[in-house]
């Protein structure tokens, strides 16, 4: 009987380690994922911001054919 209740506890304390274990794992990856998520949000700024100053100046080139494709 000593044996089962050895096991019994070492069932126990290995799912308290595996859920610890999987906690753990979840704070390593979104560690790793913040620096990232916030380059890749940075990217995305700097291409919008980029696209939107080419735009304007489309929108202000004085060409009668620009004049036509802000007005198309």
């Amino acid at each position: 009987m000593a044996l089962k209740s050895e096991i019994d506890q070492f069932t126990e304390k290995s799912q308290k380690l595996r859920l610890e274990n999987a906690a753990l794992m979840e704070k390593l990856k979104n560690a790793r994922l913040g620096p990232t998520q916030e380059m890749v949000l940075n990217n995305i700024d700097e291409q919008r911001n980029s696209n939107s100053g080419a735009k304007l100046h489309q929108l202000l080139d004085a060409s009668p054919r620009a004049d036509a494709v802000a007005a198309g």
